[in-house]
């Protein structure tokens, strides 16, 4: 679709098993750690073949996510009514689907 970017993939407590949900989440962690491009090329081509997703197919991993505030009158439940998550997102990787080993 040109340049238009499809979601195939969430990440979140919705599909990931309540017994995967610490390998996988840590597993995210450490992808954003530099260095690790292997390692994230490895998983979005992992991913690809599960998915069934062609070879060739430009694939990127996004992070989304917010950060809960520390300051302000935590403890009110106003702060806490009024209060909503700025979301932010960082590109991990980017590359194309390609055969796994």
């Amino acid at each position: 679709h040109g340049d238009v970017w499809e979601t195939v993939f969430v990440l979140n407590e919705q599909n990931v098993s309540w017994f995967q949900r610490a390998p996988e989440l840590k597993l995210m962690r450490r992808m954003e750690e530099e260095d690790l491009d292997p390692l994230r090329a490895r998983y979005t081509h992992d991913l690809c073949r599960r998915m069934a997703i062609p070879i060739g197919t430009p694939m990127r991993i996004r992070k989304r996510y917010f950060v809960i505030p520390k300051d302000g009158n935590l403890s009110s439940p106003s702060f806490w009514k009024s209060w909503e998550p700025h979301w932010k997102d960082m590109i991990l990787t980017e590359t194309l689907c390609a055969p796994t080993a």
